[in-house]
């Protein structure tokens, strides 16, 4: 019989399981009377409407038998799936639980690219969930390399809630769309005084000004700073925004850059994702050779749109999103240099597709979404999985 004093490890996962799923919709596989628990809670719920599969587990390796049923459910309905892992101690030498770790990591590759995984570490060792899920979220202090991070857990549900709006429950549809009043060919004098200035700018001000409502979700917002990346919308479609930072590095693209920026990439094009590529960088830093984030870009059939705002040098530009990677649309502020070329005569070799004004920079790439979309209708369903975070 369950115990449901608020101590028990069961009853804590349960109340954390119905805090994030909308209320009544939780329902519980397995639930029943004497079977044995395994310290996990597991099965099907909704969140803002959308059906998901989810669990909330101590160890996950003890737990594999229910972690494993819930995630084939989730694979074989098409639906997201939600792991929230307080991580008990680390399974050491005890055989079952160790198969156990490897059961549930062969279910995440089998998914990986087909359905989003979502991890919520909230222990110290979260376990398999963390390693192979497409996005991360932890609360600040267990320590756990993550995506998003929270300051509690009311926080943390928030960021989930929010992460899966831009999401499809696979990779068979296109993401959530979501109407807005932001009007489309909005225009942003403020970015054409930024474009302006001599002095280095937040690109996080370009994006602001540029997707609907001035909202962003950025992931990784705590590693290789100078690069930015994370999801907005553009009259109302989902879009993952990758964006040099010239506030950090003069936006150069190091290793851990490249990194954050191809894996982000991989996931939007795994899930229907649009790319917006905002670029501004002094080129590759010494660690980086761009090779891995060349191959993300050319790899990507979802639609992508490059906008050149000021700097793509030589060895940078041929890994940002350019039209010879498959760029959809290619946009340029005037004053931007390509490599080493003036931004006109790259016009002229058919290496951008227009030079726009940077106050008209969100009304251009609303329209050139649009436009993509349409074309991209019979977009085929070739999908990767992912790579360890």
């Amino acid at each position: 019989m369950t115990d449901a004093s608020p101590s028990h490890p069961r009853s804590a996962a349960r109340e954390r399981i119905e805090a994030l799923s909308d209320p009544g919709t939780f329902f519980e596989l397995d639930a029943v009377p004497g079977r044995p628990d395994d310290g996990v809670v597991a099965g099907v719920a909704t969140i803002d409407g959308r059906d998901v599969a989810l669990y909330a587990a101590g160890d996950a390796g003890a737990a594999a038998a229910r972690i494993v049923k819930v995630r084939d459910l989730a694979l074989r309905s098409r639906i997201p799936v939600i792991g929230l892992e307080d991580g008990g101690a680390p399974p050491g030498g005890d055989l079952p639980a160790l198969a156990g770790r490897a059961d549930v990591l062969q279910r995440m590759v089998r998914a990986s690219g087909v359905i989003p995984q979502i991890a919520v570490a909230a222990g110290p060792h979260p376990g398999p969930a963390a390693a192979l899920a497409d996005f991360v979220l932890t609360i600040a202090g267990t320590g756990c390399q993550a995506h998003f991070t929270a300051g509690d857990e009311a926080g943390c549900w928030l960021d989930v809630r929010r992460l899966l709006s831009y999401l499809p429950a696979n990779n068979g549809e296109s993401p959530p769309f979501a109407a807005t009043a932001d009007p489309g060919d909005r225009v942003e004098p403020e970015l054409q005084t930024l474009a302006g200035a001599a002095a280095t700018y937040d690109v996080d001000d370009v994006i602001a000004r540029v997707l609907d409502d001035g909202g962003f979700l950025e992931a990784q917002a705590g590693v290789a700073l100078n690069l930015v990346a994370g999801f907005g919308r553009l009259g109302g479609h989902a879009v993952g925004v990758v964006a040099n930072q010239p506030a950090t590095q003069s936006g150069a693209i190091d290793a851990a850059a490249e990194a954050k920026a191809a894996r982000f990439v991989r996931t939007c094009d795994a899930f229907n994702v649009p790319l917006v590529t905002l670029v501004d960088t002094s080129g590759l830093g010494t660690d980086g050779h761009g090779t891995r984030l060349a191959y993300a870009y050319a790899e990507a059939t979802v639609p992508k749109l490059t906008v050149i705002l000021r700097r793509a040098p030589g060895d940078a530009y041929g890994v940002m999103a350019p039209r010879p990677l498959g760029a959809d649309l290619v946009l340029a502020w005037p004053g931007a240099e390509i490599a080493g070329a003036d931004v006109y005569a790259a016009a002229e070799r058919g290496y951008v597709d227009d030079v726009i004004e940077p106050r008209e920079t969100r009304r251009a790439l609303v329209r050139g979404l649009e436009l993509c979309l349409r074309k991209d209708v019979d977009r085929p369903a070739r999908k990767h999985g992912n790579i360890p975070l």
